[in-house]
């Protein structure tokens, strides 16, 4: 009782004595829910249907409310990791994984104590497995630690950073990335001298999209702009971390009405995506993306996008995703499908941007010495318009940006405050 009282005090930040509907909002999207389902949570704990969650209904339902702050152990994916029985990457050192795993177990954010060992895990032994798992998986593509890594790597414990974010300076780290790198180093210079340059991919693809390469905006290029008059609220809770001006606030709120967008649209994008993947001749079936989530964009406002005109989150072109995995013969024939099944009726509808890794020209060479010499090697990087192994290792992907079909908002807008109707489109990556 005591708990739950606490917890309605600090979600109910105008002291009104009830939680509406963006308090709810604001307080779980900083556990990392999202809006539909925090939107379903608020229907369940508003009984009378009100619009407003009273303090005998919050603690009536609290049992509720727990089980939504902690999902189910299939919606924990480190919990299921940290569950495996993984085989030594190294067999010098048998008992690293049983230090892995307790960190990867106690990786949740929420978690304090951020510098701390868990009890019966040795830092020590975390380090020398994961270097172990990274070296091995580079050398026999091994797949068995894929999971295991990435969620060592996403904790701060192991690094003893003591806050959420890890410094990128910080010298374990850092050594760790130089090995991944000189790794990844080897596997495109292999790439690019057994794949790509005796296959004349360059040749064959490198002219695809020459010419779309404008800068897409979400307001300008797909119709989303906010009104002129629009006031946001103060940003809430602790993303006031990030900053509380009012750009902060304006890309807060533009986040929000940017996923509603994307959301309503992403279902249709998805089966129109598809359907042109398979005319195309690609038959690998996978879980498409999710739309681009709010934290992501959120975490853009101080970085990638920290310098970009107001709102901010415009710039997020790629909100609705599809990746497709295809042999690099059948490229050209993806690349006209999709320019086929996302033109506009009666019109050709070219990319806005398109993203080019096959640009033509020789990337890379391996020379051997002559005799005597034959111990020299020596790797010579030719620059061509897309530099490979210095930007992607040895990469190659083809990106295009296209323009959705627009929709209307409606109501949607009208209830955040951008009176409507208002015409938008998405566009995606």
């Amino acid at each position: 009782m005591d708990r739950a009282n606490s917890i309605f005090d600090q979600i109910d930040k105008d002291k009104s004595g009830g939680i509406d509907k963006d308090e709810l909002l604001f307080h779980l999207f900083e556990l990392g829910q999202e809006y539909d389902t925090i939107s379903d949570m608020f229907a369940r704990l508003d009984t009378d249907n009100d619009g407003l969650i009273s303090r005998q209904e919050f603690v009536d339902g609290f049992e509720r409310y727990q089980a939504f702050c902690r999902p189910p152990w299939e919606k924990q994916p480190w919990l299921k990791v940290a569950s495996l029985d993984l085989p030594p990457p190294d067999p010098m050192y048998p008992d690293g994984w049983e230090s892995a795993r307790l960190f990867i177990r106690h990786f949740s954010s929420l978690y304090k104590d951020l510098d701390v060992a868990p009890q019966g895990a040795s830092t020590e032994a975390a380090h020398r497995w994961l270097k172990a798992a990274l070296l091995s998986r580079s050398k026999t593509h091994e797949t068995t630690y894929k999971d295991a890594i990435f969620w060592l790597l996403s904790c701060s414990r192991p690094w003893g950073a003591g806050q959420l974010c890890l410094s990128a300076d910080e010298p374990r780290f850092s050594a760790l990335k130089a090995c991944a790198n000189e790794e990844l180093e080897k596997l495109g210079v292999e790439q690019e001298n057994e794949v790509y340059l005796p296959r004349k991919f360059g040749e064959l693809l490198g002219d695809l999209g020459a010419g779309f390469n404008v800068h897409p905006r979400q307001d300008e290029h797909a119709g989303l702009a906010l009104p002129d008059n629009f006031d946001p609220p103060k940003v809430p809770g602790t993303f006031s971390t990030f900053g509380s001006g009012h750009a902060m606030s304006l890309g807060f709120c533009y986040i929000l009405l940017l996923r509603i967008a994307a959301i309503s649209l992403d279902a249709g994008f998805q089966a129109t995506a598809q359907t042109a993947f398979e005319k195309a001749g690609g038959v690998t079936k996978r879980e498409p993306p999710a739309v681009k989530s709010f934290m992501r964009m959120w975490s853009k406002l101080v970085s990638d996008h920290v310098d970009a005109p107001d709102p901010k989150p415009a710039e997020n072109a790629d909100t609705n995703r599809v990746a497709w995995v295809i042999e690099c013969e059948k490229l050209e024939g993806a690349y006209n499908e999709a320019a086929a099944a996302f033109s506009f009726i009666g019109e050709k509808h070219d990319p806005i941007r398109v993203k080019n890794n096959y640009h033509k020209g020789t990337s890379a060479c391996i020379v051997q010495s002559s005799p005597p010499h034959y111990s020299h090697t020596s790797l010579f990087l030719v620059r061509t318009e897309f530099p490979a192994l210095e930007l992607t290792k040895g990469y190659r992907a083809l990106l295009a940006n296209y323009l959705l079909r627009s929709i209307r908002f409606g109501q949607d807008m009208g209830r955040t405050g951008c009176r409507g109707p208002h015409r938008s489109k998405s566009s995606t990556g």
